[in-house]
């Protein structure tokens, strides 16, 4: 598939219809190819020119809707990146729903973005965000507040290395029973990467570690 199928798909993807929201969009007339360049930098500068979007929402809902079929994710659409739309989807389908996109709005808005980057920078996870959030009497749950974070231009990962010690083995202790469902429901290495937020390399020796210790578990059973 070329480059130029690809864009074309994604493009359609995140405005699948002429409707209202589309045409106040902010990246309508402002060259598409920008937000398809595959490097670091140049997703943050899109995922920057999404986040001033007024409908940042609606383009999120579609493209998450198009996507659906597909385990196929081009650029910076809706504000985030291929990897976080393949997290997002993943997450919604282990909760059962979506994210509040109207919360996770509010939570850009300056006065919770001034109570939300202390939490962001303290390393807690996007469940221990939003508990401390309720402190604050906002009622939400992880998987919003991790929409709201990558919006933000933040990492939003389930996985956080306060250490450089021991990362695979502490991955398989503290995440095995999330890396073990996701698999069951279908997900390849790459995806459930991205749901923790993660090197690929790590899940992969991960995945090996536990699967070693699965069968080394099965023998002693058999020589007992």
């Amino acid at each position: 598939m070329t480059t130029e199928t690809r864009l074309a798909i994604a493009l359609a993807a995140a405005r699948p219809y002429e409707s209202r929201w589309d045409h106040d969009a902010a990246c309508k007339g402002a060259g598409g190819d920008r937000f398809f360049e595959a490097s670091g930098k140049a997703q943050e500068e899109s995922r920057g020119h999404c986040r001033e979007c007024p409908v940042l929402d609606n383009c999120l809902t579609a493209v998450v809707k198009r996507e659906s079929f597909s385990r196929d994710r081009w650029g910076v659409v809706g504000g985030l990146t291929p990897a976080q739309r393949i997290a997002l989807a993943w997450e919604q389908r282990l909760r059962g729903h979506g994210p509040d996109l109207d919360v996770a709005r509010m939570l850009m808005k300056p006065a919770w973005q001034y109570r939300l980057h202390p939490l962001r920078c303290s390393g807690l996870t996007p469940d221990e965000m939003a508990e401390s959030l309720r402190i604050d009497g906002l009622v939400t749950d992880g998987m919003t507040v991790r929409l709201a974070v990558w919006w933000l231009g933040g990492k939003g990962a389930w996985v956080t290395w306060r250490t450089q010690d021991r990362r695979v083995e502490r991955l398989v202790a503290e995440h095995a029973d999330v890396m073990t469902r996701l698999r069951e429901l279908g997900a390849i290495h790459a995806e459930v990467a991205a749901y923790l937020g993660v090197e690929f390399k790590y899940v992969t020796r991960a995945v090996t570690l536990m699967e070693q210790s699965r069968v080394a578990a099965e023998d002693l059973e058999v020589a007992a």
